[in-house]
C-alpha cells in the first residue's frame, strides 16, 4: 500500500530555509523523523543510510517567462522499531 501526503504553498525564501533546516535537524537525530506536511505531521523511520537525488530543471519557453525547479528526493528502506 502506498500513501502520499502532499501540501503546496507559497512561502518566502527565509521560511523555506527554516522549514528545510527543521527537516535537516530531524534527520541528524537517531530514530524517527517527524515532518510537517501542511497541517499534518508525518512520522518517518529512515535507515542510517539513505539515497538522495538532486535535480534542477531550467525551462525557457517560447511564451511566458523562464522557470526553474529544484527537486530533492530522499529514499530508504524503512527501519523497524
Amino acid at each position: 500500500m502506498a500513501e502520499t501526503t502532499r501540501h503546496t504553498s507559497e512561502t518566502t525564501r527565509g521560511e523555506l530555509a527554516a522549514y528545510l533546516r527543521a527537516i535537516a535537524e530531524e534527520f541528524e537525530q537517531d530514530g524517527e523523523v517527524m515532518v510537517n506536511v501542511g497541517n499534518k505531521q508525518v512520522k518517518l523511520r529512515p535507515a542510517p543510510t539513505v539515497e538522495c537525488t538532486v535535480a534542477v530543471e531550467e525551462r525557457s519557453p517560447l511564451l511566458g517567462g523562464d522557470t526553474e525547479r529544484l527537486t530533492i528526493d530522499v529514499d530508504w528502506k524503512e527501519v523497524d522499531g
